[in-house]
């Protein structure tokens, strides 16, 4: 009689402990929900953060190229400023050589044997 006494008892603890578990894979679930709730709003944030980021590198790349072909005009234009400085530079020595040869042969003869 004894045995059978302790049925009642040990279906009963069992009973509390399936409760008990019960309860805890509840928590468990609504716990694994909200963490499931967190990574997707993660996710979308991540995907968001991305697009934002393409988007800025994407006009940072047409900032770069107009800033390279603003850069790259000026430099022309420079170069060909200093182009033409050296042409005129060339052209001003001529002339002053031919000045100067014009002033030596103005000079009388014995002046200019001299020079």
């Amino acid at each position: 009689m004894a045995d059978w006494t302790k049925v009642p008892d040990t279906l009963s603890a069992a009973s509390v402990a399936a409760q008990e578990q019960d309860q805890r894979l509840r928590q468990q679930s609504t716990t694994c929900e909200a963490l499931t709730g967190d990574l997707e709003a993660a996710r979308q944030e991540i995907q968001s953060l991305r697009a934002l980021l393409q988007e800025a590198q994407a006009q940072a790349a047409v900032q770069v190229r107009a800033i390279e072909a603003r850069a790259g005009a000026r430099v022309r234009e420079a170069e060909a400023r200093a182009e033409a400085a050296n042409l005129r530079a060339e052209a001003a020595e001529d002339w002053l050589k031919r000045i100067e040869q014009a002033s030596r042969d103005l000079l009388p003869n014995d002046r200019h044997a001299a020079a």
